[in-house]
C-alpha cells in the first residue's frame, strides 16, 4: 500500500501517510482524512486471509463497534478497497502515539505503572463481562497517548467469544495460535480449554515486566519488591496471576481488582499502625515563667501602699496557683493574702498597720518561690497527661484498625 493511496468509505476519505505497524492480522497505517485529522487504519488483503482469519477480523470490527469503553480501542469507520485485482477490508481507529512496548523499557515510576495497570484491568474487565477473552494480551496491544494518558486495549483479532455472544457464525477456535508466544498461558500451548484466567496470566507477566523490565520465567524470576519495595505487595498478586494451573489464578479481573484493593488497603493500614507505634515525643515546655522565674526586683513605700516590682509578669495560671496555695507558704498567710497583682507589680495596702515588715516580705518571698515551683510542676504534669492521652488514643486507633483489617478480610468473600 503506497504512500498517498486514498481509501474511501461512505462518510470519509483517508490518505495513507506512512506504515506504523504490521502483524499476522494485517497492516496498520497512519492516515489523514478530509478534515486533515490523523487516524490509524488497519487493513488486510482478503485473498491472503484464511476463512478463519477473515472471521477474526470481522470479530474484531464487530466487537469494537458494538462495545464502547474508554479502555478498549474504538472503531470509527470501516470500508472496502480494491487495487490491482486485490480486495482489501479495513477499519479506522484513533491514532495513538505510543504503545506499552515502546515505553516499557523506560524509567516508569511505580505510580505511573499502577495507573496503566488499572486502565488495562478496567478495559479487560469490560471485555470479560461481555463474554470476550482477548487471548493475545501483550505490550504491543496496549496503546497509549502519552499527553493525556489515554490507554486502550487493541487487536481483538484472536479474541474468543462465548457462545452467548457469538459475533460471527463461526467463532475463533480455541486452538488458534499466534507467532508470539511470550505472553501466552500454558493452556494456550497445550491447546486446553481457555478461560478468563488466560488473560489474567498475560496481565501478570506484563505487570511484573513493567517494574522489572523482564518477563517472568519459571519460579526464580525477578520480583517487583527487588526493584521498588513500596510495591512489594504486588509480588504475591503476580505469583497468583501467573500460576501454571489456571484454577489457582484469579478467575476474572473482578477478583483481581478486589485483591489489589485489599492489598493496598492492608498496606495503608500497616503504614498507619507503624506510624501510631512510634514513641510519643515529650514536647519541650517553652514558658517564660520557667526560663525566667518571678523574683522580687524592687520595693518601695508610697503612703500606706507597699509597691513591689517583680522581675516578670505573672500570668493568670501562675496567679491562680499563688492564691490557691497560700496556706502552704506560712502558718499565717493573712498578712499577705490581699496582695494585688497588676502587670509586673504587686501591691499591698496597710489598712491596720503591720507589726513587722520583715515577716510580711519573708512570707511573700517564700510564696513567690513556692508558686514558681508549683507552676513548673503544673506545666510538666500537663505535658505528662497529654502524652498519656496520646498513647491511649494511639492504642485505641491501632485496635480499631486491626479489627477493621480482620473484618475486611472476612467481607471479601461476599464481593
Amino acid at each position: 500500500m503506497r504512500k498517498g493511496t486514498k481509501l474511501n468509505t461512505i462518510y470519509n476519505t483517508y490518505r495513507i501517510i506512512e506504515k506504523i505497524g504490521e502483524g499476522g492480522n494485517g497492516t496498520v497505517f497512519k492516515v489523514k482524512d478530509l478534515d486533515d485529522q490523523f487516524f490509524a487504519l488497519k487493513i488486510v488483503d482478503q485473498k491472503k486471509l484464511s476463512r478463519e482469519k477473515l472471521k477474526r477480523f470481522k470479530n474484531e470490527i464487530n466487537f469494537c463497534e458494538k462495545h464502547e469503553h474508554p479502555n478498549i480501542i474504538k472503531i470509527i469507520d470501516k470500508g472496502l478497497f480494491a487495487d490491482n485485482n486485490a480486495n482489501y477490508i479495513f477499519y479506522v481507529m484513533p491514532l495513538y502515539d505510543s504503545s506499552l512496548r515502546s515505553i516499557i523499557s523506560s524509567s516508569l515510576q511505580g505510580e505511573k505503572i499502577i495507573k496503566i495497570f488499572n486502565s488495562i484491568c478496567d478495559g479487560l474487565e469490560y471485555a470479560q463481562n461481555n463474554n470476550c477473552i482477548h487471548r493475545d494480551l501483550k505490550p504491543e496491544n496496549i496503546l497509549i497517548n502519552l499527553i493525556n494518558n489515554d490507554i486502550v486495549i487493541a487487536d481483538f483479532g484472536i479474541a474468543h467469544f462465548a457462545d452467548a455472544d457469538k459475533i460471527t457464525t463461526v467463532r475463533t477456535k480455541e486452538t488458534s495460535r499466534l507467532a508470539n508466544f511470550t505472553y501466552h498461558a500454558p493452556e494456550q500451548e497445550t491447546q486446553k480449554t481457555l478461560s478468563k484466567s488466560t488473560d489474567i496470566f498475560a496481565l501478570g507477566l506484563i505487570l511484573n515486566e513493567m517494574f522489572t523490565k523482564v518477563v517472568p520465567r519459571g519460579e526464580n524470576y525477578k520480583k517487583i519488591g527487588e526493584i521498588d519495595e513500596a510495591f512489594s505487595y504486588l509480588d504475591v498478586i503476580v505469583s497468583k496471576m501467573i500460576d501454571q494451573d489456571p484454577s489457582k489464578r484469579f478467575q476474572d479481573v473482578r477478583q483481581l481488582k478486589i485483591e489489589v484493593s485489599a492489598r493496598i488497603r492492608e498496606l495503608e493500614d500497616n503504614k498507619k499502625i507503624a506510624k501510631l507505634q512510634e514513641p510519643v515525643i515529650e514536647q519541650e515546655i517553652k514558658d517564660n515563667l520557667i526560663t525566667n522565674p518571678i523574683k522580687i526586683k524592687d520595693i518601695e513605700m508610697d503612703g500606706d501602699q507597699l509597691k513591689i516590682e517583680l522581675s516578670n509578669f505573672p500570668n493568670d495560671t501562675w496567679k491562680q496557683i499563688y492564691f490557691k496555695s497560700l496556706n502552704s507558704y506560712t502558718s499565717s498567710p493573712v498578712c499577705y493574702k490581699n496582695f494585688i497583682f497588676n502587670g509586673n507589680f504587686a501591691y499591698y495596702t496597710f489598712r491596720f498597720g503591720v507589726s513587722s515588715i520583715d515577716s510580711l516580705m519573708s512570707d511573700f518571698k517564700k510564696a513567690i518561690v513556692s508558686s514558681n515551683e508549683l507552676y513548673k510542676n503544673y506545666l510538666y504534669n500537663q505535658e505528662k497527661t497529654r502524652m498519656d492521652n496520646e498513647i491511649k488514643q494511639k492504642q485505641l486507633e491501632i485496635e480499631r484498625i486491626e479489627k477493621n483489617k480482620l473484618m475486611n478480610e472476612q467481607l471479601k468473600k461476599y464481593l
